[in-house]
């Protein structure tokens, strides 16, 4: 009996994962354990498989090109291409306390059918050493170029999903 109390309270806690729902008009969301949430982009097949875009981020590919994270909020404003090369620029907006000074993530390339081409690792925004008139404060956004990036093989406009990584911030 002093056993079955305890185990009943471990029973009944909440169990801390992510959730994914269908919202009533159809689109498919994720929250997540800290309350914030993301669309469901993409889909893992069986072990070994490519990972794939998913029905939503196909029809709506606007969804790939911005991602939020710890504060910030990063989204595509312009590509340029050149000779197989891609250069971005990116908008950046800090929406929390604290200063940002480099925002760090990955770029994720797809063919036009949604199959995972490759991926690169790719600075979204960095302030100037020690210069705190360059640091992103809460509130603010700025444009940032990024350095250039090689396309895949034979894709000359191929979909890219942006995903943020690492948020460094000064108080």
């Amino acid at each position: 009996m002093r056993l079955l109390l305890p185990c009943l309270l471990v029973l009944s806690l909440p169990v801390l994962a992510a959730t994914q729902l269908t919202l009533p008009d159809g689109r498919e969301v994720v929250l997540e354990e800290d309350f914030t949430w993301h669309y469901l982009l993409t889909t893992q097949g069986k072990p070994g498989e490519a990972m794939t875009l998913s029905q939503q981020a196909l029809a709506t590919p606007a969804l790939l090109t911005q991602a939020s994270a710890q504060g910030v909020t990063v989204s595509l404003a312009q590509q340029q291409h050149a000779d197989g090369r891609l250069r971005l620029t990116l908008r950046v907006r800090n929406q929390q306390a604290g200063s940002v000074v480099q925002v760090e993530g990955r770029v994720r390339f797809y063919s036009a059918q949604g199959t995972a081409l490759t991926e690169a690792p790719l600075r979204f925004w960095q302030s100037i050493y020690q210069l705190p008139d360059t640091y992103l404060r809460q509130g603010d956004t700025q444009d940032f170029t990024t350095d250039w990036l090689d396309l895949p093989a034979g894709q000359d406009t191929p979909l890219l999903q942006l995903q943020i990584e690492t948020v460094k911030r000064r108080s």
